[in-house]
């Protein structure tokens, strides 16, 4: 964690491993949630900032990794790849552990809740990974994102009352997709390809993002 400008440097996990990564803020600011590798498999971590000891979360699945939270704060939701080996689906569970509820029987990843609660929506991965949603409070099935273009990496995309995106069609560019128009536009472009994720600040007013060559932080407004 650190200051807007990257000062104030504070270390907030320590486990030794390269393989940890997929952080995300509680919607209090307290918390990050973020998965780690280091015991030879997924797990999730979350640690508070104002103790800075990571505490694993425990349910009743071996591997669980690229958490997000719930806009109410009680849930995480993750990926696991742990029912069948090759295939990822999304699950639920408590933020303090507990057993854990899959959301959908269909494979995806990157699962992100929609601002008003009702939907959940998610990456199915292959060449064109494709944006998806899902129902939270009815029984209804996984369903591609109308109009909504290919992205070129799973974790490319981030949800707001709309939704950022580097399509995989221009990798330079972020672009902004409209959920009640269904339309498309440029935002920025960039020199290079991004890299590993994109997120917005909570007042919508800046894009952080990662590029290419050197992975150097960016932000846009």
């Amino acid at each position: 964690m650190s200051d807007a400008d990257g000062s104030q440097l504070i270390r907030m996990s320590d486990i030794k491993s390269s393989e940890s990564g997929t952080p995300r803020w509680s919607r209090d600011s307290q918390k990050i949630a973020f998965d780690s590798r280091h015991s030879g498999h997924p797990e999730i971590y979350i640690v508070d900032i104002s103790e800075r000891m990571p505490r694993e979360v425990v349910t009743n699945l071996p591997e669980m990794s690229t958490p997000s939270w719930s806009h109410d704060g009680k849930w995480l939701y993750f990926q696991s790849g742990a029912s069948q080996k090759g295939t990822t689906k999304i699950f639920r569970c408590p933020v303090n552990g507990g057993d854990a509820v899959a959301l959908s029987q269909e494979s995806g990843g990157y699962p992100v809740e929609s601002y008003d609660r009702e939907t959940l929506y998610l990456v199915k991965g292959g060449r064109a990974p494709t944006t998806n949603t899902l129902p939270l409070k009815s029984q209804g099935a996984v369903t591609a994102l109308t109009g909504m273009p290919a992205v070129s990496d799973q974790s490319l995309w981030t949800v707001v009352p709309g939704l950022y995106f580097v399509p995989m069609e221009a990798p330079t560019s972020v672009q902004y997709f409209d959920f009640a128009t269904k339309h498309v536009r440029q935002v920025f472009g960039f020199e290079r390809n991004f890299v590993n994720g994109l997120s917005v600040s909570p007042d919508g007013r800046w894009l952080l993002y990662t590029g290419g060559q050197g992975k150097q932080l960016h932000h846009a407004c």
